[in-house]
């Protein structure tokens, strides 16, 4: 008799990679600063801001939806035009910038 043999698979959660989904880099004088949304995974998205004279001043907002994520990048993103800072505008699927 021929028994179909099934491979088992494992049922834990795989760790999801960060992922950049909208980056807009800034330019003002030689000053550059990036202002991104990445997502870790299902609900878990961080806003990133670095300015990259010094990435130890770098801030990281951690959101539980994309719309609130969005949204905050645009209220920096405005703030920051209005300061006269300039924007190069992108999003990227690569890993993520956020430690």
């Amino acid at each position: 008799m021929k028994t179909n043999k099934t491979p088992t698979t494992s049922h834990l959660p795989l760790r999801a990679q960060p992922a950049c989904i909208l980056r807009w880099v800034f330019h003002r004088g030689a000053d550059v600063l990036t202002c991104a949304v990445e997502t870790g995974g299902h609900d878990s998205y961080d806003v990133c801001i670095l300015p990259h004279w010094n990435l130890s001043e770098a801030t990281v907002e951690h959101f539980d939806a994309p719309a609130s994520a969005l949204r905050r990048h645009a209220e920096v993103a405005s703030r920051l035009r209005q300061a006269g800072w300039v924007a190069s505008y992108g999003a990227s699927h690569s890993t993520g910038i956020a430690a």
